[in-house]
């Protein structure tokens, strides 16, 4: 057949890269690819190439290494000013913004709007789950706000991209060039295993993470379970920045 030959697996291959789809995504076109002609050409039969798809991407990447350390991400917090233009220096507060908000999804930051700040803190529900949120805005997350605020929505870039898929792809094709490897999936796994990592209690990682908070049904609960996560973003963000112990 000759849709199966090595050049055109090749072009294809090479298609999914410029349309930046990840390795894994390819992975699984190409399979599905060598299942079709596994059933036309079964193993073992005169017509079968054994060979046929050596040359293109059939494996799976590990998707669990997406956290920075300690020292990675206070040079990334401390480097704003030395990120080569604007348009870097963008992405890249877009990144710390994120972590500064306790790992918010890109989806959730670019549907934004002023309206969602509440007396110093974030009011979100998380489009993923319809979990609320209540995150309380330090500074440093509020001078990236107004560096980088919209007319309408709280942030710029929601304005300027047409749909957060676009945005998302322009935000890590730009971190990629601040740091290899660097997407926004890294805010959120990078506050949890900073946080674990200077001791603070798996309860109030999960509860900043959103993995149990709402569950309680109080406001003495809620306004406990609210300080908590408060301090222990504080200590995040004072460990990074500060480097306080």
């Amino acid at each position: 057949n000759d849709v199966f030959t090595p050049g055109r697996l090749k072009e294809y291959e090479d298609w999914l890269l410029q349309r930046r789809l990840s390795w894994n995504t390819i992975s699984t076109y190409m399979r599905t690819l060598q299942a079709v002609y596994n059933r036309l050409s079964p193993p073992g039969t005169p017509e079968h190439n054994a060979k046929l798809f050596d040359d293109v991407y059939t494996k799976v990447k590990s998707q669990t290494k997406r956290a920075l350390t300690e020292e990675q991400m206070g040079r990334l917090m401390h480097t704003g000013l030395a990120v080569p233009c604007k348009e870097l220096q963008r992405a890249q507060a877009y990144f710390l913004l994120m972590f500064l908000l306790i790992g918010i999804n890109v989806s959730d930051l670019f549907a934004l709007t002023k309206e969602n700040i509440v007396r110093g803190r974030l009011e979100y529900d998380r489009a993923k789950t319809g979990r609320h949120y209540s995150i309380l805005l330090h500074p440093e997350a509020l001078r990236i706000i107004e560096k980088y605020k919209g007319e309408k929505k709280l942030l710029r870039f929601s304005e300027h991209f047409r749909n957060v898929d676009v945005a998302t792809v322009m935000i890590n094709k730009k971190l990629a060039k601040v740091r290899p490897g660097l997407t926004t999936y890294y805010a959120r796994h990078t506050w949890a295993s900073i946080a674990f990592n200077i001791g603070i209690q798996k309860d109030v990682v999960s509860l900043a993470l959103g993995h149990s908070f709402g569950v309680r049904v109080t406001d003495t609960y809620i306004n406990a379970d609210l300080s908590r996560v408060d301090e222990a973003n504080r200590r995040v963000i004072d460990y990074v920045l500060y480097d306080k112990k």
